[in-house]
């Protein structure tokens, strides 16, 4: 995604390589670019890597 940043776009990648069925992303959180959501039916996943160079983990809350 172009307003994303580096980390984001490398795990959309990688998700992308995985047989994962009927999700799909969604970007309620526009103007921050360290964050991301997968929705995978009635369930939101908020991924977020903000402080990700600093710990090396992504955030990841249902």
């Amino acid at each position: 995604m172009e307003n994303k940043n580096i980390e984001i776009n490398e795990l959309l990648v990688k998700l992308n390589k995985e047989s994962l069925q009927d999700y799909k992303i969604v970007d309620f959180w526009e103007a921050d670019t360290t964050a991301i959501g997968i929705q995978i039916g009635n369930n939101l996943i908020y991924i977020s890597t903000f402080s990700y160079e600093k710990n090396h983990k992504i955030q990841c809350y249902r």
